[in-house]
């Protein structure tokens, strides 16, 4: 398979190592074995670089390729420069603008946006892994992959650590301050469970999750010490975790 740099201009069907005039049916075929061969999740270190490298490139020839519109100009680019064997060449770049601007960030996080929404989780996964390894400041991009890991049932410790990161990035965010509580309340941690819902209530008292708790400031009856407020914390505890888990199933 040929090595295309990022933003450059690729041969689609070299990428997916298919032929010119490919069904949608054997595009998607080959994508999904070669994405699965390349994830970078399977790989650690220099190697870890190479597949990210070859699973972007994979991506984005699918991204072409999927496109009725897009793959009829690929078929007319590239029919001359895809062997009668399929083997890989290297071909002049195009003259499309669609591929030849460098991709940023954000594309690659919306592509992951739409990836999910098809029910592509791993592919979902890797793109989105791709935008934070470009843009690790983007507070939106944790919090998607956070949602990914949740839905696949992946890692608590990575999803803890996507809503940390997310948080250190938007200190006051509320809702991220709640998922990262319900999950260091999932693993014992408590009072750090505790300490990030009073900081929520702090900040936003009246937020409508913490209504939906129960735990806003004024349910607290009047006369409470500290002592008795985190009592009453932690008897709403289950209660809290129960209404997280119905939250995060609904995303």
């Amino acid at each position: 398979m040929a090595t295309h740099a990022f933003g450059t201009t690729m041969n689609p069907y070299d990428i997916l190592e298919i032929r010119v005039g490919s069904t949608a049916d054997e595009i998607k075929a080959s994508y999904h074995r070669l994405a699965k061969m390349w994830h970078p999740d399977r790989f650690s270190g220099l190697q870890k670089d190479e597949a990210e490298a070859k699973f972007r490139a994979i991506s984005e020839a699918f991204n072409v390729l999927k496109d009725p519109e897009r793959r009829s100009w690929a078929e007319e680019e590239f029919a001359k420069a895809v062997p009668s064997q399929g083997a890989p060449a290297v071909s002049a770049a195009p003259s499309s603008p669609a591929n030849a601007l460098e991709r940023t960030p954000d594309d690659w996080f919306q592509d992951s946006m739409r990836a999910f929404k098809d029910l592509d989780t791993e592919r979902a996964q890797g793109l989105v892994q791709f935008a934070i390894r470009q843009d690790p400041n983007k507070a939106d991009y944790h919090l998607f992959l956070a949602k990914l890991l949740e839905t696949k049932g992946g890692d608590r410790r990575i999803v803890i650590k996507c809503y940390e990161t997310a948080l250190k990035l938007q200190p006051k965010d509320v809702e991220t301050m709640l998922r990262l509580a319900e999950h260091f309340q999932s693993i014992g941690m408590q009072a750090r469970a505790m300490a990030l819902i009073q900081k929520a209530r702090e900040i936003a008292p009246n937020h409508k999750l913490l209504r939906k708790m129960g735990m806003t400031q004024s349910s607290a009856p009047e006369g409470k010490n500290k002592g008795q407020e985190v009592k009453s914390l932690k008897d709403l505890g289950e209660q809290a975790k129960a209404l997280f888990n119905k939250i995060l199933r609904r995303g």
